[in-house]
């Protein structure tokens, strides 16, 4: 996976990859994830609409989303011990209150509850918590998580207003893995409690950050076999 950052140069690399020869060369064909600034790898800049989410919503706002909502520990699709949360969703509100089922398999996978609302309801939302976190940062972590993650092509497909306005594809990259145009382009857009469960992706990845920040944790190839999925 590659990771793209547009804020400008990156000073965790030396150089900054001019053909699709360095890239593949330098990071696909050792599965060496990368830092570039984004000035690098296309002539077309990102829209200043994309700058922060105030300005997605003029264009976006009234474009019907699915957004993922996940319980205060922001985690969709992924494995979960339903007595756990059970017990711990009742001591909340009751202290006298157990529930034990000893004995049985509660280890469950789930997927987040989808919820369809304009953008700017979402959008708004995430702006107004950001608000309340810094007046009560307990009880704006306490609320459930909000995610617009969906990766079916969701900004060509949903945004047709924005994607306009992005060049189609980032030559330099399509060259190097030699795919042609993406398959897909999504646009993400959660708060800082929003996380993604471990994977692995049969794809390679470019990541654009155009507000706040992205932390990837990410293993070699290698490291697979001692992973536990189950």
């Amino acid at each position: 996976n590659s990771g793209v950052n547009s804020g400008g140069s990156i000073t965790s690399t030396t150089t900054t990859p001019t053909t699709p020869e360095d890239i593949y060369k330098q990071y696909v064909s050792v599965s060496k994830p990368g830092l570039f600034s984004l000035k690098s790898l296309s002539e077309q800049p990102i829209p200043p609409c994309m700058h922060t989410l105030s300005s997605l919503i003029k264009i976006i706002g009234s474009d019907q989303v699915c957004i993922n909502a996940t319980p205060s520990h922001g985690l969709g699709d992924a494995l979960f011990d339903v007595d756990a949360e059970i017990n711990n969703n009742v001591s909340n509100t009751n202290t006298n209150t157990n529930i034990n089922n000893k004995g049985k398999d509660t280890l469950c996978f789930l997927r987040p509850m989808e919820i369809d609302m304009p953008f700017e309801s979402f959008a708004s939302s995430i702006l107004n918590k950001d608000k309340d976190k810094d007046k009560d940062k307990d009880a704006a972590n306490s609320e459930d998580v909000h995610y617009y993650s969906s990766q079916d092509d969701n900004l060509r497909r949903c945004h047709p207003s924005l994607s306009s306005l992005l060049p189609p594809t980032l030559p330099l990259f399509e060259a190097a893995i030699n795919s042609g145009p993406p398959q897909a382009i999504n646009i993400w857009v959660g708060d800082g409690r929003a996380r993604t469960s471990m994977h692995s992706d049969p794809f390679d990845n470019v990541y654009i950050v155009t507000e706040g920040s992205k932390t990837f944790k990410i293993l070699p190839p290698y490291a697979e076999g001692a992973m536990n999925f189950a």
